[in-house]
């Protein structure tokens, strides 16, 4: 079922037709969130009512915002377990949030007279994009609203697309429900981008948004982000890169692809080892046990368009193809696993070892699971506080920064700007 390649570059899109595609999906993806951002509510809803691609479902104006009492009812649908199980997550993630957030102060004395500090100052109110096609991701809705609400925004909006009967699923209330979210609303999430960014009569603008989606919503992030409106990254479909050698469990290797294929058919997974032996059992193991699963169909479509083998000679050329791709997520089932992992240079996260399965962190390890994908791991990592936080530098000067002044003086003179050094010379 997975594709044997001989190097990464077989897997690589031509430049050509991946700028042809994404021109193609900008220009269509602009007119819906420019037509939301002149016409406002009219045009989410009518967004919302078209069909398939789109939502298929007809709202009223008053029918936008989801109410309280739809908030509170849908969370009495949820077992007492399952809520547990969220609030094992949201406890989690605000432990790691909490973790990152009291790295960021920093007071010192860079030299005499001269004292810095950076502070950090929470934007006021950001908002959140969460799937409910295929599934409805609550816990994408945890991953993005407990590191906003620890990093102390105070304003958080959540958008969502309805089912055919226009509700939510009761996951996602319930969710926000736990986090005291109110600001709810059930609409296209394409249009719901633009609606956030410029503002409608239901919905006021955001400063910045953020959430995973297919590439119609990711790249109505980027269409916005050009419009001076702040976004997280293109998070798209998922990815996992499985670095492994012949000490690896082959059983627990397929597992780990068919549960990452199950998100979508768009979804991308690699298994890279030096081992002919593990390469064969995964496929097989996959073969035998792909059926057994309700979502059988996506993960057989998905691994069938998106699931590769690469058989390398040693660890080491294993470490560097994983780098080529740079996946949202990276298994490494081998040997040494966590001094391998000091080599990976780009991915979303790292999970070392058989017992770190990737499920677990998209659910309850505290570490967001919305992350990089298609490539962009090479230039930032997954969602934290310092998505959500403003970092100003603090200076202060005083009377024995006298080298500070010597230099910027000499400094302003050199490029020209008498204005400078004249009004360093006012203070002395």
């Amino acid at each position: 079922m997975l594709k044997r390649i001989g190097n990464v570059q077989e897997v690589a899109r031509d430049d050509r037709a991946r700028i042809s595609i994404g021109t193609k999906i900008r220009e269509y993806v602009e007119r819906i969130v420019l037509d939301v951002a002149e016409r406002g509510d009219e045009a989410l809803l009518e967004y919302t009512s078209k069909p398939p691609p789109f939502d298929n479902v007809k709202l009223k104006p008053k029918e936008l915002k989801v109410t309280k009492e739809e908030i509170e009812a849908a969370t009495c649908q949820i077992s007492e377990e399952n809520l547990n199980a969220m609030r094992y997550s949201i406890r989690n993630l605000r432990e790691v949030s909490r973790a990152q957030l009291g790295k960021v102060p920093i007071s010192i004395k860079v030299d005499s007279g001269i004292s810095y500090m950076r502070v950090a100052k929470p934007m006021r109110r950001v908002g959140i994009v969460v799937p409910g096609g295929l599934a409805p991701y609550a816990s994408s809705l945890l991953m993005a609203a407990v590191p906003a609400l620890v990093a102390g925004v105070k304003e958080v909006v959540v958008c969502t697309p309805p089912k055919p009967n226009k509700e939510i699923h009761p996951t996602i209330l319930a969710a926000a429900h736990e986090l005291g979210l109110e600001e709810i609303y059930r609409c296209n999430l394409v249009a719901a981008v633009g609606a956030m960014a410029f503002g409608t009569e239901s919905i006021q603008p955001v400063e910045k948004i953020v959430g995973p989606g297919n590439m119609y919503v990711s790249t109505a992030k980027q269409v916005v982000s050009s419009f001076g409106v702040a976004i997280d990254m293109p998070a798209g479909p998922s990815e996992l890169a499985v670095i492994a050698d012949e000490t690896a469990d082959s059983n627990i290797i397929a597992w780990d692809i068919m549960a990452q294929a199950e998100h979508s058919e768009e979804s991308k997974v690699y298994l890279i080892t030096t081992s002919e032996r593990i390469a064969r059992e995964v496929d097989m193991e996959i073969i035998a046990k792909v059926d057994r699963l309700c979502r059988h169909e996506i993960v057989r479509r998905s691994l069938e368009k998106n699931g590769f083998v690469l058989v390398v000679k040693d660890i080491i050329e294993a470490v560097k193809a994983c780098n080529s791709i740079s996946p949202e997520h990276v298994s490494i089932q081998a040997r040494n696993a966590m001094k391998l992992q000091k080599y990976i240079e780009s991915c979303g996260t790292v999970l070392i070892g058989k017992n770190s399965a990737c499920a677990i962190a998209d659910y309850a390890s505290g570490s967001s699971h919305i992350l990089p994908t298609g490539g962009y791991a090479r230039i930032r990592g997954g969602i934290s506080i310092n998505d959500f936080i403003r970092l100003i530098s603090v200076q202060k000067f005083g009377a024995k920064a006298v080298k500070a002044r010597e230099s910027a003086r000499r400094l302003a003179r050199l490029e020209g700007l008498e204005a400078h050094a004249l009004s360093i010379d006012s203070r002395t």
